[in-house]
């Protein structure tokens, strides 16, 4: 999702949101996370309910794509899990 897109909830209307790809710099309590984003911002994010349903354990330096409002551009959530990078060692 784009920045010009928008997300509607059944009773919070329109509100647009900005995804971001980041790795997970620090495991929280109740399933929320420390997430770096590419452009060095660190904001806290909670797995999303699609993400809790097929829930794979997030660990230290895994990628994520974190969709942040702009009510409170220092809170996310989980969106998706990316692949790993391979270390090109074959």
């Amino acid at each position: 999702m784009g920045a010009d897109e928008a997300v509607t909830g059944p009773d919070k209307g329109a509100r647009p949101v900005e995804a971001a790809a980041g790795e997970v710099v620090e495991i929280l309590p109740a399933l929320t996370y420390r997430v770096e984003l590419a452009d060095r911002r660190v904001v806290v994010a909670h797995l999303a309910p699609a993400v809790k349903r097929g829930f794979e354990r997030l660990r230290l330096r895994d990628r994520v794509e974190v969709e942040l409002t702009a009510s409170d551009p220092g809170r996310g959530r989980v969106v998706k899990v990316l692949p790993r990078r391979s270390s090109g060692a074959a």
